[in-house]
């Protein structure tokens, strides 16, 4: 964000709001997906993404099958248990 504040330092707070949308909707190394999906369980819809499938033509998707989307969901919470565990005993250890 230091890039875009002025040279006073003091417009900062104009540019949270777009940085916490790329964080929330960027995929994690460890599970694969966003913040957003995980909350929602679907990918965050960008502003002008309607706008661009119908430029280009784009087939929307299909909304996606409920039962899916919750073992995927089960399936991450899983897998972000057993890191946090092992980041916990790591540091017990420590």
């Amino acid at each position: 964000m230091s890039h875009y504040v002025n040279k006073y330092g003091n417009g900062w707070d104009d540019f949270v709001d777009y940085a916490l949308m790329v964080h929330r909707s960027t995929p994690h190394s460890i599970t694969k997906s966003s913040p957003y999906y995980l909350l929602h369980g679907r990918d965050m819809r960008m502003p002008n993404i309607e706008d661009l499938t119908a430029r280009m033509g784009v087939p929307k998707k299909e909304p996606e099958d409920q039962d899916r989307v919750s073992s995927h969901i089960r399936t991450l919470y899983g897998k972000t248990r057993r890191v946090i565990r092992r980041g916990s005993k790591a540091e017990q250890n420590w």
